[in-house]
């Protein structure tokens, strides 16, 4: 019932699950994002006009996945008969949910509301099966509210070497540029006692 008022273009349909989902979305973000994966999710029917690919495709539910191809060859997710369409998703803030899952044995991962894709590409390797790449992008404007402050909704980026490199090099420069000042301060310093003593004793 949630996943359907999700769904729905009229956000005040939402009003009544206000408090469960602020209550949920804390707990389910203080699970870390699982690692940069393809997860899987299948559904029983051909959505392949609704993917089109170069497209763009935000959930708006709550999606399960798995990262087990045979998982859902279970009649009860895909199954291997009938019309089916298959997605293959690059996630990169799904939370791994196996621990808190009824079926234990499955690698769960579950993707957040507003979670927006690019559709990468499509194929029909067989009649009434249709596979879509999906790629998630962090969107340019917020489509999930942080349930608290401070909350991480992606993963943190890591600054490449090469912009690590921008800070580190100025910062060894100034070190040496000061290790020489002191270097030549102390030539100096000792040079000029010297002098006056040479002066004092012609």
């Amino acid at each position: 019932m949630l996943n359907y008022t999700l769904k729905s273009a009229n956000r005040d349909e939402l009003l009544p699950y206000y408090k469960y989902l602020k209550l949920f979305l804390t707990a389910l973000v203080k699970i870390p994002c699982a690692p940069l994966t393809a997860v899987w999710r299948g559904v029983t029917k051909d959505l392949s006009a609704d993917f089109l690919p170069g497209t763009s495709m935000t959930w708006w539910a709550f999606s399960s996945c798995t990262t087990s191809l045979t998982v859902l060859e279970n009649s009860m997710y895909l199954g291997t008969t009938g019309t089916r369409t298959l997605f293959s998703v690059e996630t990169i803030n799904g939370r791994s949910i196996t621990a808190h899952s009824h079926f234990v044995t499955e690698d769960k991962r579950l993707l957040l509301p507003g979670t927006h894709m690019i559709v990468v590409s499509q194929l029909t390797p067989a009649p009434d099966l249709y596979i879509i790449h999906l790629k998630q992008v962090i969107p340019e404007e917020t489509l999930l509210e942080l349930p608290f402050e401070g909350a991480q909704l992606y993963p943190k980026k890591k600054r490449s070497w090469y912009q690590k490199k921008r800070f580190i090099l100025p910062l060894c420069l100034c070190m040496l540029l000061c290790i020489g000042a002191i270097i030549i301060g102390t030539i100096i310093g000792v040079q000029k006692p010297n002098q006056i003593s040479s002066i004092l004793f012609l």
